[in-house]
């Protein structure tokens, strides 16, 4: 039951992020934006060369390396089952889904498309928003789970 739960979460995370991103570029090519809540937040194509919040790197391929290894752990971690629950399972899953979305991009494009402005928040696209809860979901998790002290009563009296 585990395996198929994060092979589907990542599998939906990958699907939703890949078809959000070619809806965008269908819509959204030649600087064309649209507001979605005045200038506060809008839809806007952008091509991330960078890494997490658009910070330019010079050595995209040793961090193309990392995200490799990255995914890989996530999936021995997730593989191995090491008590993470359900919830650890589907916050994890996301993360791996979201990973893998990316990577994609950078694979197929050399870029990552990024398609959501809010505020003064860099650009970010559906597989960042499942990163980041995703993660929440595995640090909420952990701090919910039991920490493994057991209390026994005893009649030795």
């Amino acid at each position: 039951m585990k395996r198929s739960l994060w092979l589907l979460v990542t599998a939906a995370v990958i699907a939703g992020d890949q078809l959000t991103k070619q809806i965008v570029v269908a819509h959204l090519s030649g600087g064309r934006t649209i507001p979605i809540i005045g200038s506060f937040a809008k839809l806007d194509l952008v091509h991330n060369r960078g890494i997490g919040f658009g910070i330019p790197v010079p050595w995209m391929i040793p961090i193309s390396i990392l995200a490799i290894v990255f995914i890989i752990v996530l999936a021995i971690l997730l593989e191995r089952d090491r008590g993470l629950g359900r919830a650890g399972t589907i916050g994890m899953a996301m993360v791996l889904g979201a990973g893998l979305g990316n990577f994609i991009d950078r694979a197929r494009f050399g870029y990552v498309t990024d398609f959501v402005e809010v505020w003064k928040w860099p650009t970010f696209n559906a597989a960042d928003t499942c990163l980041v809860i995703g993660i929440g979901i595995l640090l909420i998790s952990y701090w919910r789970r039991p920490t493994g002290k057991k209390t026994s009563v005893s009649n030795d009296s």
